[in-house]
């Protein structure tokens, strides 16, 4: 229902995906978005800095150097993953 982007390489991405928010609060999912997960360590950090619950949250990345939680969307893998 929102869109967050992880300071600074998902600001760009997030700019695409605006168009879907709805921006309802009451139960909103939260939708993180960022250029690479490696080993999702500012991901997470963004997401305890903001209280977020990680069942509001989805995260979509362009990315994934490694693996990820189901929760967490990856446009490309890299090595095999």
């Amino acid at each position: 229902d929102y869109v967050y982007w992880v300071p600074t390489g998902g600001e760009r991405f997030a700019d695409h995906f605006y168009k879907f928010s709805n921006f309802d609060y009451s139960k909103a999912k939260i939708l993180i978005v960022d250029d690479v997960w490696t080993t999702g360590g500012s991901v997470n950090r963004f997401i305890k800095d903001n209280d977020f619950d990680y069942e509001m949250v989805i995260c979509a990345v362009l990315f994934a150097r490694g693996e990820t939680p189901d929760w967490v969307y990856p446009l490309f893998t890299m090595n095999g993953v």
